[in-house]
């Protein structure tokens, strides 16, 4: 699968943020699916809007059906079941350059079981669901990029299903810092390890004994 491209974050001016949005998601498209049509493109970079978000507001609550997809500019984002009783379950985090969405609600039409959360202020690029799956009968580059970007979501989902039923808590957290490098100082400790299925006290451990591998071995005296 090709790897995302890292673009510019959009700029103060307005026009200037258009732009770099539209720049943004055109480069989005071409890393997954290839360049579009360039007529079919203005039509679909048209249907987007922007949204911004301060830290801890909602792109997605819980309890109401998911309308729309964005593409995340800048921010971080956190996707979090919660239970019952309160307890929080963070199913991953979403920067950019990526899309962001309540895909079982989208699929559905049911009320979401998982909220959407800034970590961060969050510029969003935002299109209805109902027009996305609008341009997929304009023409068979927009059916490929919906396959394409359903597939990516598969694997990531089957990728962590299968760290949480087959890897060790330390190997998971190898796994994160590798991936997701840029997340490391900006996500708090107790969603990692939420996020990893451990305690806040078992990640200091790992966190710990890390450390401890890292730092080298004290010389030996002569004799």
């Amino acid at each position: 699968m090709a790897k995302l491209l890292r673009v510019a974050p959009a700029p103060a001016d307005p026009a200037g943020a258009r732009a770099a949005d539209r720049a943004a998601l055109h480069a989005f498209l071409c890393a997954v699916n290839g360049p579009p049509p360039s007529d079919e493109f203005a039509a679909f970079a048209d249907s987007f809007r922007a949204r911004e978000l301060d830290r801890l507001e909602y792109f997605q609550r819980p309890g109401k059906r998911a309308r729309s997809v964005a593409l995340v500019r800048s921010g971080l984002l956190r996707l979090v079941y919660v239970r019952a009783d309160g307890k929080e379950l963070v199913k991953g985090f979403v920067s950019a350059p990526d899309f962001v969405a309540a895909l079982e609600s989208l699929l559905t039409a049911e009320p979401s079981r998982l909220a959407i959360q800034c970590l961060e202020p969050t510029r969003l690029y935002v299109l209805d669901y109902e027009v996305a799956t609008a341009f997929y009968e304009r023409s068979a580059y927009w059916q490929r990029f919906g396959r394409l970007f359903v597939e990516r979501l598969y694997v990531k989902k089957a990728r962590r299903e299968a760290a949480l039923l087959t890897d060790s808590a330390a190997v998971r957290y190898e796994t994160f810092l590798r991936e997701h490098t840029n997340l490391v100082d900006r996500v708090p400790g107790y969603e990692i390890a939420s996020y990893l299925g451990i305690t806040p006290e078992a990640l200091s451990r790992l966190r710990g004994r890390r450390t401890q591998k890292a730092r080298p071995a004290p010389a030996r005296g002569g004799t």
